[in-house]
């Protein structure tokens, strides 16, 4: 290929070979806002430029054609790629979406491909002449309307681009100013020089936009080096310098004010007219916070005096460095009288809370995250026997437990940080003091809001952990002696669901634990029929009739079997909990009752009948004295007999009233008393009408050993008044018998003749008053008599006790 040379292809080229190396720095710098866009920039006019030189080379019009289509690739991107950087490195960090870069290459895209295919409709240029110069040929172009509308969408995104960098060019503080002009510059270069081009008020026959391009890459290869272009963003400084709470003033080595952000006007009072002024005539605290010898950064507060706010002010300064040479003195103030407040308050706080941490009554402590016990109270102190100086910052909870609990804690202390609400907030663990005791004590920990320390209390129960492992042994022990017991031991809530068996429960009912723990009700092992009838007990039971009663008991395979049931209600602050009792199988019992039922039941026949038949033998023989006495004309005879008659009849009674009566070990008296004296008074009197009997007689039950020698007693002494009382005419006889506690008091009385002067009733020869005399000594009583109109008889007496009349044989051995 054949090409010519001039002096602007030698520029073009160089400018590409400058292009290509700026492109290259700014790829180096990549993560700075908009610089990938700016990268295609450089690179776009790289392109330009070649494309440029090497159609000024070409000798034939088909090449030059050629790159110039080639250069429409640069041309249409250029502005497109220069509006993304403007937006993108813009104060505004404006991010660009994918959808919209593809929405701004449109035109670009469809432009170059009209490019490429210009000869199918001459859209990009209509026509076109040539022109020989002193630069070589030169292809003048017809611009047609795809053409246009690329130049006007491309001044469009330029222009914008210019707003942009303008708007941000007065918000940026000094120090960036010419960096922002320049960039102005570089951008209006080649707008300017396309623009006079494009108008066609050019000196040159070709577009000199390429070689304005040159100028541009040299204007940022001058930011990037001399200013540092991408080494501070500016946008980034604007943003943060101007939107910043806290005041900052920038000064330069001889300590004048190179720039202030808005803040520091609220803080200090100190204004942007006070930029380019010495900082000792702007600010009165100036010899306050000046900078120290020898010091490259300080931070200090200082308290604003003459302020009735009291305002506090924190102040920090470090030295600012340009290519490792000090350049000035970066200030940021801050208000911190909010924060003095806050820590005011926070320390009056502290008290308050150090005042009830130590008041609380309850052992309590602060643990940080490392597990280190950082505060103590003393009736944690009281708890441990320790000091505080023995504890705090050098002692872990864990330490005062045992090793087996030891990882358990340390687990919960882990999980309380890493996975809040898992581990448990109260759990109990043996605590160990400084004399090495152990101590049953309840934990209840939380962590404190918005940090990692937990509060820690602690309550020992060591006495009531003790008292409830008394209650355990004491409910083992009740246990055990319960399942020890031959008879069911049982407890029921209030509704009479049964809580407790004991094992023989289990076996006389039939029913297992689990039967227990599904509700089996207490009624459950009393027949139906006998239900309601224990139901009624037990509301008795609650109203304190504490006797058994007997039921039929259901076992769960249906039979029945015979039980007493003896129980007391449970109560708890007057109010009934349920019942517990012993429930006692009488299977045996009541077989063994049946059968002494039987036996008592023959043995009474045969007393009954023994006793009919000794009081038949005593009538035969009272009849045979009745008619022995018949056969006699002796009255003494008669007398004898008849006294006898009386005395068999006396024990016949005996045997008659004990052959009518179910109980044979006692017997009431007054009738046996009654019916005897009448009789007795018959056998003397054919018409007793003559003597009047008065008796007075209470019920009194003795037994067979008392009741005999009382009946023959009062036989001996009513059958003397009969005798001796009334010779001549009828009188009175008087029986009285009274209890008084366990001793009895027996009077027999008559209105007769009365008793000799000189009667000695221990003294005398009459069978009967000895007979007396012997009957009172035998039931072990008292005789008292008096003569005082009539005979009067007083015999005080017990019953005695049952005496053996027989003596049981004894067998020798052989």
């Amino acid at each position: 290929m054949e090409l010519q040379y001039t002096t602007y292809t030698a520029l073009l080229l160089f400018t590409t070979c400058l292009n290509i190396f700026l492109a290259w720095n700014i790829w180096k710098r990549q993560r700075i806002s908009g610089s990938i866009y700016l990268f295609f920039i450089i690179l776009a006019a790289a392109l330009w430029s070649f494309t440029g030189a090497l159609e000024l080379a070409s000798t034939t019009i088909a090449t030059k054609i050629l790159w110039g289509k080639i250069s429409y690739i640069a041309i249409t991107t250029v502005a497109p790629l220069w509006f993304l950087f403007t937006v993108t490195y813009s104060k505004n960090q404006f991010k660009v979406k994918k959808q919209q870069t593809i929405l701004l290459l449109i035109i670009p895209t469809l432009t170059t491909l009209l490019a490429f295919t210009n000869e199918m409709h001459g859209l990009v240029w209509s026509g076109f002449s040539y022109l020989e110069t002193s630069a070589g040929l030169i292809i003048l172009y017809k611009h047609g309307i795809a053409a246009i509308i690329s130049a006007i969408y491309s001044y469009a995104l330029m222009i914008m681009g210019l707003i942009v960098i303008g708007q941000n060019l007065f918000r940026e503080p000094s120090i960036y100013k010419q960096r922002g002009f320049l960039m102005v510059l570089a951008a209006l270069i080649p707008l300017l020089s396309n623009l006079i081009y494009a108008l066609g008020v050019s000196p040159f026959y070709f577009d000199p936009t390429p070689l304005a391009l040159t100028i541009t890459g040299i204007l940022v290869f001058w930011s990037l080096f001399h200013y540092k272009l991408f080494d501070l963003v500016p946008p980034a400084y604007e943003t943060l310098f101007s939107n910043m709470k806290s005041g900052v003033m920038v000064l330069d080595l001889n300590e004048r004010i190179v720039d202030v952000n808005d803040s520091v006007k609220n803080i200090i009072g100190l204004g942007s007219s006070s930029v380019g002024e010495k900082v000792e005539d702007e600010l009165d605290m100036w010899s306050e916070i000046h900078p120290i010898e020898g010091q490259n950064d300080a931070k200090m507060e200082l308290k604003l005096e003459n302020n009735p706010e009291n305002r506090f002010l924190e102040i920090c300064y470090n030295r600012i460095y340009t290519e490792g040479i000090p350049s000035g003195w970066l200030y940021i103030f801050e208000d911190i009288s909010d924060r003095k407040i806050a820590e005011k308050e926070l320390k009056e706080s502290e008290t308050r809370y150090r005042t009830i941490f130590e008041n609380t009554g309850t052992a309590m402590i602060m643990i940080e995250s490392n597990g280190m016990i950082s505060l103590t109270n003393a009736e944690f102190l009281e708890l441990t026997g320790f000091r505080r100086e023995d504890v705090e910052g050098k002692m872990q909870l864990v330490d005062f437990v045992s090793e087996e609990e030891r990882n358990t804690l340390m687990d919960y202390h882990h999980l309380r940080r890493s996975e809040r609400g898992v581990a448990p907030r109260n759990y109990e663990f043996s605590f160990k003091d400084a004399d090495g005791k152990i101590k049953h004590v309840l934990a209840t920990v939380s962590i404190i809001n918005n940090t990692d320390k937990s509060i820690a209390s602690f309550m020992d129960f060591t006495e009531l952990k003790e008292t409830e492992m008394a209650l355990k042994e004491s409910e083992r022990k009740y246990r055990e002696f319960a399942d020890m017991l031959p008879q069911t031991v049982f407890e029921t809530d209030e509704h009479g669901n049964v809580t407790f068996f004991n094992d023989h429960a289990f076996k006389m009912f039939g029913y297992s634990q689990k039967d227990l723990e599904d509700g089996l009700n207490i009624l459950e092992v009393i027949d139906e029929n006998e239900r309601q009838r224990s139901l009624d007990k037990f509301d008795k039971i609650s109203q304190g009739d504490l006797s058994g009663d007997e039921y039929n008991a259901k076992h769960a395979d249906g039979n029945n079997f015979p039980i007493i049931l003896y129980s007391t209600p449970k109560c708890h602050d007057r109010k009934n909990q349920g019942f517990r009792g012993i429930i006692v199988d009488i299977s045996d019992i009541k077989d063994v009752e049946n059968e002494l039922t039987k036996s008592l039941h023959e043995k009474e026949v045969l007393l009954q009948e023994l006793h009919h038949r000794v009081k038949n033998n005593m009538q035969i023989i009272s009849s045979l004295l009745s008619l022995q006495a018949a056969y006699t004309e002796s009255h003494e005879v008669k007398t004898v007999l008849r006294d006898s008659q009386n005395r068999v009849q006396t024990m016949a009674i005996i045997h008659e009233n004990l052959y009518s009566i179910d109980d044979f070990s006692r017997l009431e008296v007054s009738d046996y008393l009654e019916s005897m004296v009448q009789s007795i008074v018959s056998s003397y009197s054919p018409e007793p009408e003559g003597i009047e009997l008065e008796m007075s007689l209470e019920k009194v039950y003795l037994n067979l050993e008392t009741a005999l020698p009382l009946g023959l007693l009062v036989n001996e002494m009513v059958s003397n008044s009969m005798e001796h009382a009334f010779p001549r005419s009828g009188g009175k006889i008087t029986l009285n018998l009274r209890s008084h506690g366990e001793r009895y008091v027996l009077k027999v009385k008559d209105n007769g003749v009365g008793l000799p002067e000189d009667f000695d009733p221990l003294k005398t020869d009459s069978l009967g008053l000895q007979l007396i005399n012997n009957l009172v000594k035998q039931i072990e009583g008292s005789l008292e008599v008096k003569s005082e109109d009539g005979a009067e008889f007083t015999v005080r007496f017990r019953e005695i006790k049952y005496k053996e009349r027989m003596t049981p044989i004894k067998t020798v051995p052989a």
